[in-house]
């Protein structure tokens, strides 16, 4: 176990988009279970941006940490849920952007960027 999946306290599930025919044979958009039970890590980072009307504004972006070799795109990809440590569930979130941070021995684990679902 490395460093950094020692951090991964929380678990999460990954849904794909995938095409099906509803009844009158017309294609519709489903969600289904792509990972679950995925360790991952979920974080709140303050992001600080200039705005010429306002000033200086700060917003707080949800991430998702998870570890290296999954496939995740911010276009077929949204997490359903995440549990966190007391056992609670939060989500869902649409994917912004799918970043990998790397390391000094290479790709060390993929960040996404996240946004609540309404």
């Amino acid at each position: 176990m490395t460093a950094f999946t020692r951090q991964l306290v929380h678990t999460c599930a990954i849904e794909r988009v995938q095409q099906d025919r509803d009844d009158i044979g017309g294609l519709r958009d489903t969600w289904v279970d792509y990972l679950s039970g995925q360790p991952c890590r979920y974080v709140e980072k303050e992001e600080k941006y200039a705005d010429e009307t306002v000033g200086l504004i700060t917003q707080v972006i949800p991430r998702l940490l998870l570890s290296t070799g999954l496939t995740i795109n911010s276009v077929t990809d949204r997490v359903k849920d995440i549990t966190v440590e007391d056992g609670s569930t939060i989500g869902p979130f649409n994917i912004l952007e799918v970043l990998t941070r790397r390391g000094p021995k290479g790709q060390n684990h993929i960040s996404l960027k996240l946004e609540k679902i309404s």
